[in-house]
Protein backbone atom coordinates (compact mmCIF):
# COMPACT_ATOMS: atom_id res chain seq x y z
CA UNK A 1 0.00 0.00 0.00
CA UNK A 2 1.43 3.20 -0.01
CA UNK A 3 0.10 6.49 1.16
CA UNK A 4 -2.16 9.04 -0.74
CA UNK A 5 -3.38 11.17 1.67
CA UNK A 6 -2.97 11.95 5.09
CA UNK A 7 -5.53 14.47 6.74
CA UNK A 8 -5.41 16.05 10.06
CA UNK A 9 -8.77 17.46 10.49
CA UNK A 10 -7.72 20.07 13.42
CA UNK A 11 -6.05 21.98 10.29
CA UNK A 12 -9.46 22.35 7.98
CA UNK A 13 -10.57 26.15 7.44
CA UNK A 14 -14.09 24.27 7.73
CA UNK A 15 -14.40 20.65 9.51
CA UNK A 16 -17.69 18.71 7.14
CA UNK A 17 -20.31 17.80 10.06
CA UNK A 18 -19.18 13.77 8.71
CA UNK A 19 -15.21 14.02 10.21
CA UNK A 20 -16.45 15.81 13.71
CA UNK A 21 -14.97 13.87 16.03
CA UNK A 22 -12.15 12.55 13.97
CA UNK A 23 -8.92 13.59 14.46
CA UNK A 24 -6.69 12.23 11.52
CA UNK A 25 -7.70 10.38 8.16
CA UNK A 26 -5.09 8.25 6.38
CA UNK A 27 -5.27 6.41 2.76
CA UNK A 28 -3.55 4.29 1.18
CA UNK A 29 -3.78 2.76 -2.31
CA UNK A 30 -2.25 -0.26 -3.66
CA UNK A 31 -1.15 1.50 -7.10
CA UNK A 32 -0.35 -1.98 -8.65
CA UNK A 33 -4.08 -3.54 -8.72
CA UNK A 34 -7.28 -1.82 -10.35
CA UNK A 35 -9.58 -4.09 -7.80
CA UNK A 36 -10.22 -0.62 -5.50
CA UNK A 37 -12.49 0.60 -8.16
CA UNK A 38 -15.83 -0.82 -6.31
CA UNK A 39 -13.71 -2.12 -3.23
CA UNK A 40 -14.64 -2.07 0.35
CA UNK A 41 -11.19 -0.98 2.90
CA UNK A 42 -8.47 -3.84 2.94
CA UNK A 43 -8.75 -4.73 -1.20
CA UNK A 44 -6.79 -2.30 -2.78
CA UNK A 45 -7.48 0.19 -0.58
CA UNK A 46 -6.93 1.12 3.12
CA UNK A 47 -8.41 4.04 5.43
CA UNK A 48 -8.00 4.38 8.40
CA UNK A 49 -9.00 6.88 11.34
CA UNK A 50 -8.30 7.70 14.24
CA UNK A 51 -10.33 9.66 17.05
CA UNK A 52 -6.91 11.04 19.11
CA UNK A 53 -3.63 11.79 17.79
CA UNK A 54 -2.04 12.14 21.44
CA UNK A 55 -0.44 8.93 20.89
CA UNK A 56 0.07 8.50 18.03
CA UNK A 57 3.91 7.69 16.89
CA UNK A 58 5.01 10.20 13.33
CA UNK A 59 7.02 8.21 10.93
CA UNK A 60 8.72 11.36 9.74
CA UNK A 61 8.18 14.15 7.68
CA UNK A 62 7.69 13.65 3.92
CA UNK A 63 8.39 9.89 4.96
CA UNK A 64 7.36 7.29 2.11
CA UNK A 65 7.59 3.37 1.50
CA UNK A 66 8.27 4.26 -1.95
CA UNK A 67 9.47 7.07 -4.24
CA UNK A 68 6.66 6.24 -6.66
CA UNK A 69 4.24 9.37 -5.34
CA UNK A 70 6.02 12.26 -4.11
CA UNK A 71 5.32 14.06 -0.34
CA UNK A 72 3.17 17.30 -1.04
CA UNK A 73 1.67 19.41 1.95
CA UNK A 74 -2.49 20.10 1.40
CA UNK A 75 -2.82 23.61 1.67
CA UNK A 76 -6.65 23.92 2.06
CA UNK A 77 -8.64 26.40 0.52
CA UNK A 78 -11.99 27.65 0.31
CA UNK A 79 -15.00 25.85 0.16
CA UNK A 80 -18.07 25.89 -2.51
CA UNK A 81 -21.91 26.06 -1.93
CA UNK A 82 -22.84 23.11 -4.54
CA UNK A 83 -25.65 20.76 -4.53
CA UNK A 84 -26.21 16.87 -6.47
CA UNK A 85 -26.22 17.06 -10.03
CA UNK A 86 -28.50 14.97 -12.28
CA UNK A 87 -26.11 11.78 -12.07
CA UNK A 88 -27.41 11.83 -8.41
CA UNK A 89 -30.84 11.37 -9.23
CA UNK A 90 -32.52 7.95 -8.68
CA UNK A 91 -35.30 6.89 -10.09
CA UNK A 92 -38.01 8.84 -12.09
CA UNK A 93 -37.36 12.39 -12.46
CA UNK A 94 -40.18 14.75 -10.24
CA UNK A 95 -43.48 15.64 -12.60
CA UNK A 96 -42.41 19.32 -11.58
CA UNK A 97 -38.87 18.57 -13.00
CA UNK A 98 -40.39 17.32 -16.42
CA UNK A 99 -42.71 20.00 -17.21
CA UNK A 100 -40.33 22.96 -16.73
CA UNK A 101 -40.05 25.19 -19.53
CA UNK A 102 -36.13 26.17 -19.20
CA UNK A 103 -33.26 24.05 -18.13
CA UNK A 104 -30.90 27.16 -18.23
CA UNK A 105 -30.64 27.43 -14.04
CA UNK A 106 -28.86 23.99 -14.56
CA UNK A 107 -26.79 24.45 -17.28
CA UNK A 108 -25.68 28.15 -16.41
CA UNK A 109 -25.71 27.67 -12.32
CA UNK A 110 -22.61 30.05 -11.18
CA UNK A 111 -22.14 27.68 -8.24
CA UNK A 112 -21.90 24.64 -10.36
CA UNK A 113 -19.07 26.45 -12.26
CA UNK A 114 -17.09 27.76 -9.31
CA UNK A 115 -16.68 24.15 -8.20
CA UNK A 116 -15.62 22.78 -11.38
CA UNK A 117 -12.88 25.30 -11.49
CA UNK A 118 -12.22 24.40 -7.47
CA UNK A 119 -11.86 20.53 -9.08
CA UNK A 120 -9.08 21.40 -11.59
CA UNK A 121 -7.18 23.79 -9.05
CA UNK A 122 -7.39 21.77 -6.09
CA UNK A 123 -7.61 18.08 -6.49
CA UNK A 124 -8.91 16.78 -2.71
CA UNK A 125 -12.56 17.57 -1.96
CA UNK A 126 -14.15 16.68 1.58
CA UNK A 127 -17.63 16.46 1.86
CA UNK A 128 -20.56 17.70 0.49
CA UNK A 129 -21.34 15.83 -2.99
CA UNK A 130 -18.81 14.05 -5.44
CA UNK A 131 -17.55 15.60 -8.35
CA UNK A 132 -18.58 12.60 -10.63
CA UNK A 133 -16.65 11.74 -14.37
CA UNK A 134 -18.96 9.37 -15.57
CA UNK A 135 -21.63 9.18 -13.72
CA UNK A 136 -23.30 8.71 -10.43
CA UNK A 137 -21.70 5.05 -8.48
CA UNK A 138 -22.94 5.68 -4.89
CA UNK A 139 -22.82 3.01 -2.65
CA UNK A 140 -25.91 1.60 -0.91
CA UNK A 141 -26.39 2.95 2.06
CA UNK A 142 -23.29 5.09 1.88
CA UNK A 143 -22.18 9.08 3.22
CA UNK A 144 -19.64 10.75 0.59
CA UNK A 145 -16.05 11.54 2.71
CA UNK A 146 -14.30 13.10 0.31
CA UNK A 147 -12.64 12.24 -3.26
CA UNK A 148 -9.01 12.88 -4.57
CA UNK A 149 -8.31 13.93 -8.52
CA UNK A 150 -5.80 12.68 -10.26
CA UNK A 151 -2.75 15.16 -10.57
CA UNK A 152 0.20 15.60 -12.78
CA UNK A 153 2.15 17.62 -9.52
CA UNK A 154 1.15 14.25 -7.34
CA UNK A 155 1.80 11.92 -10.46
CA UNK A 156 -1.52 10.34 -9.30
CA UNK A 157 -3.56 9.24 -11.40
CA UNK A 158 -6.08 6.98 -12.58
CA UNK A 159 -7.09 6.16 -16.13
CA UNK A 160 -7.10 9.58 -17.53
CA UNK A 161 -7.88 12.46 -15.29
CA UNK A 162 -9.61 9.81 -12.76
CA UNK A 163 -11.04 10.31 -9.22
CA UNK A 164 -11.34 8.62 -6.23
CA UNK A 165 -14.50 8.81 -3.95
CA UNK A 166 -14.64 7.39 -0.33
CA UNK A 167 -17.53 6.76 0.97
CA UNK A 168 -18.93 5.49 4.35
CA UNK A 169 -21.23 2.68 4.88
CA UNK A 170 -22.28 1.17 8.43
CA UNK A 171 -19.98 -0.99 8.48
CA UNK A 172 -17.02 -0.49 6.14
CA UNK A 173 -15.33 2.08 4.12
CA UNK A 174 -15.95 2.02 0.00
CA UNK A 175 -14.20 3.50 -2.67
CA UNK A 176 -15.36 4.04 -6.43
CA UNK A 177 -13.38 5.36 -8.84
CA UNK A 178 -14.22 6.81 -12.55
CA UNK A 179 -11.97 8.55 -15.72
CA UNK A 180 -12.74 10.51 -18.96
Amino acid sequence: MHPVLQIRVDELPEIPLDFKGLALINFWLDLHISAFRGGKNGNGFLLRTYTDIENLVPVGVGYRESSELPTLPVLWHETAREASTWDDMSGEVPAAMMNISSYDWVDDNKDTARVEQLREKYPIKLGGWPAWIQGSNWPKNAEFYFQVDATKKGSLSFGYGGSFYIFKTANTWEVRADSF
